[in-house]
Formats: structure tokens, C-alpha cells, sequence
């Protein structure tokens, strides 16, 4: 037996959320809506997906660099909620590391990340035994190195993995695109970064990934519409909509995205239908929009199946069984 669940390749960090009406492209002053402005909430998008896995009980492992003199309040995150912490990399500085996220009435978001020259950071050191100890892998936005480091490693110990897209083309520029993407046993993006994707490897369709070979199903999330998942068949490839799940409000979305590649990937391991992980993922989602901050309302495996049970489409699937 596999000591880890997951390996997950992604960067930890914190960050301030200003929502605003509208996120001006002229020099328009715009004013600040939420009292919170000011509180500072833990993420990045490899805490988000490891501390969500963890949360319903897979063991993780977080490989990434982590910097700065907020180490420790990080390190009591991890320990928390029983993340492996065999995978990090410390840098001693004082930069904080701190990022905005800014977030208009209409879910539109502009990211400023507080990490100065992340991409010409050189790559930590990424022991064998953590893949070695993994059952699969979870790669999404880090250093560009740590990236190309990452992807040797898993194609040295014939790792499976899913890919987590993000826009951001200093990161993922063609060349990890092209290596990374086509790899990936699962592919998830958005409709943005679908198009990103696209360009990188100079297809039209993004079921063209299915061509290569390891790639087995793609989700294409759209925030209020749902998502979209394409899968690989013997008879050919099968595709499905998927619904958002019904939440108790909608105060942020930051975190969402993350959120669903978790619950997506707590489905996959135990051997879910893709669509029961798509279910699963949105539902995972359906709680983190209910709060500020990316984990902060992060559910337990009982309240999310006890809240998957309640989507429309599980409810009309359990009535026609």
C-alpha cells in the first residue's frame, strides 16, 4: 500500500480579497465593497487542492517552495489537516509573499501575486521516495522549474497524473504546455485556459488530446454553467454536461476551480464514473463559493455526499435504478 494518496505540485500562498463593483481598464476609480478587505486568507492553488483532498481523507503529500516569515503559520495549516510536509522546500527571506485578488460583481478577477520573479526561481529538490510513496499526482501552477522538475520525475516512475491549468502563459508557456498537457491522464481548465491550451499545441478540439494517447478524460469547467467532460471509451469518446450543485449562497468564488479538481480527484481514486467525480467536484465547489477565502469553508466527506445527494441529477439517477 501507497503511504500517499497524492503527490501535489502547486504553490502555497496568501492574499487579500477586494471585491469591487467593477474592475475598471481606464483610470476610473472603483470602491471597495467587503468590510474584509484587510483579512489576510490562506490558498494557492497546491494548498487548495491538497487541503480539500485531505479534508475527505486521502493522504497527501505538497511539493513546493515556501517562503518567506510566514513559514510557520503555513507549516500549523498542514499540520492542521495532516498534510505531509516531506515534500517542502524552505526559502529563509523577508519577502511576504502576499498577493491581492480583486473580484468585481460579476465574478471577474484580476490576480496580483506577491511572489517577485516566481518564474526565475531555480528548482527545489524533489526526493525519488515522494513518487515513489504516491499512488498518483496532481500538477498545477508553480515555479516553471519546479514544473519541468516535477514532469521528469513523474515520467521516471511512470506516474499518473492530472493536470490543472491556470492562465497564466509566464508559467505555462508552450513548451510546459506541450509537455505537460498531453502527459496528463486527467486534463481540467477553463473555457479561457481551454483556449490557451489550444493555441499551445496548435489544435482546434480539445478532445484532439485523446489522440496522444494518455490523456483518458477532460473537464472544462464554466462557473455558473456547469461543466463539460469529455471521456475516452472503447466505442469512442462519450461527453456530458454537468450542472452546478445548489449552494447557501454566493459570496466568493476564489478557490473554486481548485476545489473542483479535489473533488473531482477524491472521486477518480476510488473509482468513480467521471461523471460521479464531475458531480462530486461541483458539489465540493458549491461550498467554498459560500464563504470568503479558498478553504475556509472547506466541507468533510460527510457533508459533501450528504449534500451530492440532493442534486437533481443523482436524485433522478437513485429514483431510475
Amino acid at each position: 500500500m501507497k503511504e500517499y494518496d497524492f503527490i501535489v505540485l502547486g504553490g502555497m500562498g496568501c492574499h487579500y480579497i477586494l471585491k469591487v463593483d467593477t474592475i475598471h481598464r481606464d483610470d476610473i476609480t472603483c470602491y471597495v465593497q467587503n468590510e474584509n478587505f484587510d483579512e489576510l486568507f490562506y490558498g494557492g492553488t497546491g494548498l487548495n487542492i491538497a487541503y480539500n483532498l485531505a479534508k475527505l481523507g486521502e493522504r497527501c503529500v505538497l511539493a513546493t517552495t515556501i517562503q518567506g516569515p510566514t513559514l510557520e503559520k503555513y507549516e500549523k495549516v498542514l499540520d492542521n489537516i495532516g498534510i505531509s510536509k516531506e515534500g517542502l522546500h524552505y526559502i529563509q527571506d523577508q519577502s511576504k509573499g502576499i498577493g491581492l485578488i480583486i473580484e468585481d460583481e460579476n465574478k471577474n478577477r484580476l490576480t496580483l501575486s506577491g511572489k517577485f520573479k516566481q518564474g526565475e526561481r531555480t528548482p527545489h529538490p524533489m526526493d525519488d521516495a515522494l513518487f515513489e510513496k504516491s499512488r498518483m499526482a496532481i500538477l498545477s501552477i508553480d515555479n516553471k522549474d519546479n514544473i519541468l522538475a516535477f514532469l521528469d520525475k513523474l515520467k521516471k516512475h511512470k506516474l499518473p497524473f492530472a493536470f490543472s491549468m491556470r492562465s497564466d502563459t509566464t508559467i505555462f508557456t508552450k513548451e510546459v504546455l506541450t509537455l505537460a498537457v498531453p502527459a496528463a491522464e486527467v486534463v481540467f481548465c477553463n473555457n479561457f485556459e481551454k483556449s490557451i491550451i489550444l493555441d499551445a499545441l496548435g489544435v482546434s478540439d480539445i478532445t484532439a488530446l485523446f489522440d496522444y494517447g494518455s490523456t483518458k478524460v477532460i473537464a472544462v469547467t464554466d462557473g455558473k454553467n456547469g461543466s463539460d467532460i469529455w471521456v475516452k471509451e472503447a466505442g469512442g469518446v462519450s461527453a456530458y454536461h454537468i450542472e452546478t450543485s445548489p449552494t447557501q449562497g454566493d459570496v466568493d468564488c476564489t478557490g473554486a476551480g481548485d476545489a473542483y479538481v479535489a473533488g473531482f480527484m477524491h472521486g477518480y481514486c476510488h473509482h468513480k464514473t467521471p461523471v460521479e467525480c464531475a458531480q462530486l467536484g461541483s458539489t465540493l465547489s458549491s461550498f467554498i463559493i459560500e464563504k470568503c477565502g479558498c478553504i475556509t469553508n472547506s466541507p468533510s466527506k460527510e457533508s459533501l455526499y450528504k449534500r451530492l445527494i440532493t442534486r437533481k441529477d443523482c436524485i433522478e439517477r437513485n429514483l431510475n435504478q
